[in-house]
């Protein structure tokens, strides 16, 4: 009686290695979710080896590899086996070198993105006050409600500035390691959609080029 294996592919398998790796052997379990009610089976079919990525001296290795050459493999190797496959019908071999840490470097490039993002935010938030003539409208609210000493208290331009950071605190859902809620941030939304398109493009461009 064959055993029911169930494969469950996504459209990309994230690989990585050190500096010294010269081929990567890549077995089945890093390419995609087996499941099977026989586990000896199971693990069999996990530690069947899908091929070998040449990564010496390489950042990046990309390679697809289609649902047909996994039920061959397992075919090839396994007896009595009913292969169900769930998912995509290829998989994006993605292997990047793993990154050496320097805390040095990366604390100077957070210091200068904080610096680069509060510098361009400070001058849009004053050119958007510029254009729209935020002080008149601040000297004309101040009139209405009879106020004469503005200039020495300036409650308006406080609270506007308050409502202003807690407008972006609320909005991208975090302040720091602090979050409101567990909803994704809208930065976390964009990213996500950014990497399905590059998942995307670059399936389409290997595609291409087999």
């Amino acid at each position: 009686m064959k055993e029911t294996v169930y494969i469950v592919l996504e459209k990309a398998a994230k690989l990585s290695g050190d500096k010294d790796l010269k081929k990567l052997n890549v077995k089945l379990m890093d390419v995609c979710d087996v499941c099977c009610s026989n586990k000896d089976m199971e693990n069999k079919i996990n530690h069947l080896e899908v091929t070998v990525l040449d990564v010496d001296g390489q950042k990046h290795v990309r390679k697809l590899v289609s649902l047909t050459d996994l039920i061959n493999i397992i075919e090839a190797q396994v007896d009595n086996v009913d292969i169900s496959p769930v998912g995509e019908n290829q998989v994006m071999l993605d292997y990047e070198r793993t990154k050496s840490n320097n805390k040095l470097i990366t604390m100077l490039a957070v210091g200068f993105m904080c610096i680069f993002t509060f510098i361009g935010s400070a001058y849009v938030i004053m050119a958007y006050n510029n254009d729209v003539g935020t002080i008149e409208l601040f000297e004309r609210i101040y009139g209405l409600l009879g106020i004469t000493d503005y200039k020495e208290t300036n409650m308006i331009e406080i609270a506007y500035g308050v409502g202003i950071a807690l407008g972006i605190i609320v909005f991208y859902n975090h302040f720091g390691k602090m979050r409101i809620s567990d909803t994704p941030t809208p930065i976390q939304v964009e990213m996500d959609k950014y990497e399905k398109d590059e998942e995307e493009s670059l399936i389409t461009q290997l595609g291409k080029s087999k």
